[in-house]
């Protein structure tokens, strides 16, 4: 009676959620919550340090080498009208960083949906794209940038505005999109696709309105005109925008995305090769990929970690082309047939890594019996692996094992860079918290004795950012008469009349990898409780005289 007064019975709403939603749920969900987490924690250091410095310098209309007029430099230095954090130029770069994971949503017809997924785990877990998306330096559009310019290649249906507006992005963007726009833009002109003469007029238009603001700095009109994208990659082989160098970098954090990568790029070419169809995005794509791989060779002397970010971005969209095919081929393993050889492979795998992180651990390889037990425990997870290959119907099942290995070498650098972990070499080298307090020195000096603050010459590119907003500070080789607070090398005398302020103060904090040798590396790897920490000193004097 009661259900016919209220109007008939009620029906209960349920949501279904299917596991390809559970799926996109969980990775964009790590994928925002490291980069959050490197928002919050990551320290100020390596390439985001040398570009809040070139920031400030612009801002102070002082030009500096370290100004690249990127759109996103060019915004943190206006920034700096009203605050003196980096806080509002990380907080750009959190939001554009969080708009991947819905461009890669719009990728699933090329990539399909396991592929999507798969690209999005591994950009979310790539240390250098977390880093290089959640804080402030000069290219942090650039790797949602990439994303986005891949789907609008896609689109058919484009309005007009969106060229333009792409093309002033690609133009005020850092070095982070070239492999992307070299290598479509190669394809597009071997295969004579050509855009509609309104898209290219669009696209053009803006590419020369950015053009002509970087020409400009942005209104800051500090250097001569150059062209973002290519300052930005011939800046990355001069400056010091890491203490370790790409290579190391790559060994530390680079190698799973490279390793796994590269083997997805060259089964992918098999694969095109194969059907006798090189589809526009697959051949964009692995024209891209060889180009990244140049880069980071070429930079694998220097200190740059932007070539792994743009190698990351690239290669995770091919490991998602092959993901599919991968998929379905570990879908047709006799399991009964394969979890025996599989299972006793991993266990050996892991009884030898454990013994191996033991001799990391003690800084020696064992003796003997260990070395015997060693050897025959390699030989038992070879002849497995050559048991698994040896049958079509258990072959695909030895994909799991890189898989998963990349996976957790992946995650264990992820959450070290992401939550600031102090035994991580990137980034560095980080402004250190002295490099506040001696400021806080210096101004209440000043404030009270009048008079200048003076610091060595040689240690202004250094004190740039932590001296921001100091007003009138001197540079200079010899101590003027004037000077109140002096900012010294300790190798050189105390200067007359002045009393030094006691205690470890430096501008910078370095923080070096494992140099050693694979024991070293491997101990690092396994307990990343062993770097140590280096700065360059520096003696902070106050005069006593007048």
């Amino acid at each position: 009676m009661s259900d016919l007064l209220a109007g008939g019975p009620t029906r209960q709403r349920t949501v279904e959620v299917s596991v390809a939603q559970l799926a996109w749920i969980v990775a964009g969900t790590a994928f925002f919550a490291y980069r959050l987490a490197a928002f919050l924690s990551a320290p100020v250091g390596g390439v985001e340090l040398d570009s809040l410095a070139g920031a400030w310098q612009a801002h102070a209309g002082s030009p500096d080498e370290r100004f690249i007029p990127t759109l996103f430099q060019a915004i943190s230095a206006y920034s700096f009208a009203f605050t003196t954090s980096e806080v509002p130029a990380r907080l750009l770069a959190l939001l554009a960083s969080c708009s991947v994971p819905f461009a890669l949503y719009r990728l699933r017809p090329s990539l399909g949906e396991s592929g999507a997924l798969a690209a999005l785990v591994v950009v979310a877990l790539d240390p250098v794209s977390i880093l290089l998306g959640a804080t402030a330096w000069h290219g942090g559009l650039d790797i949602a940038l990439t994303f986005w310019l891949l789907v609008l290649l896609r689109e058919e249906e484009l309005a007009d505005w969106a060229c333009g507006a792409a093309g002033f992005l690609v133009a005020t963007s850092g070095a982070v999109v070239l492999p992307v726009v070299l290598a479509f833009a190669a394809v597009r002109l071997l295969r004579q696709q050509y855009p509609t003469r309104s898209r290219a007029s669009w696209a053009a238009g803006g590419a020369v309105m950015g053009g002509a603001l970087a020409a400009t700095s942005f209104g800051f009109g500090l250097q001569d005109p150059v062209l973002p994208p290519i300052a930005a990659l011939a800046r990355g082989f001069e400056a010091t925008w890491s203490t370790d160098s790409t290579g190391a970098l790559a060994g530390f954090y680079g190698f799973p995305v490279l390793g796994l990568g590269g083997a997805a790029a060259l089964y992918h070419a098999y694969q095109c090769w194969n059907a006798e169809t090189w589809p526009d995005d697959s051949l964009g794509l692995l024209v891209a990929s060889a180009i990244a791989f140049t880069w980071v060779v070429a930079s694998t002397g220097s200190t740059d970690p932007v070539p792994l970010a743009a190698a990351a971005v690239i290669l995770a969209l091919l490991i998602g082309k092959i993901t599919p095919a991968a998929g379905e081929a570990i879908s047709r393993v006799s399991w009964p047939h394969a979890i025996v050889p599989l299972a006793a492979m991993v266990f050996a795998a892991l009884v030898v890594e454990a013994w191996v992180v033991d001799w990391a651990r003690i800084d020696r390889i064992g003796d003997g019996r260990d070395k015997l037990i060693v050897t025959g425990l390699v030989i038992a997870a070879v002849a497995c692996i050559g048991l698994l290959a040896s049958n079509r119907r258990t072959a695909p099942a030895l994909l799991l094992a890189p898989a998963g290995t990349a996976f957790m070498l992946m995650f264990s650098g992820a959450s070290g860079v992401a939550f600031g972990g102090p035994n991580e070499p990137l980034p560095s080298p980080m402004s250190s918290v002295q490099g506040a307090e001696i400021r806080e020195i210096a101004l209440l000096a000043r404030e009270q004795h009048g008079g200048q603050i003076v610091i060595h010459s040689g240690f202004e590119r250094a004190s740039t950012w932590p001296m921001r907003d100091s007003g009138s500070v001197i540079y200079a080789s010899r101590i003027p008469a004037e000077a109140t607070v002096v900012i010294w090398p300790v190798t050189e005398a105390a200067p007359e009349g002045f009393a030094v302020i006691e205690g470890q103060w430096s501008w910078e904090v370095t923080r070096h990898g494992p140099d050693g040798d694979f024991l070293d590396y491997l101990r690092w790897l396994s307990n990343r409780n062993i770097l140590k920490t280096g700065f360059e000193p520096v003696a902070v004097y106050l005069r006593t005289t007048e």
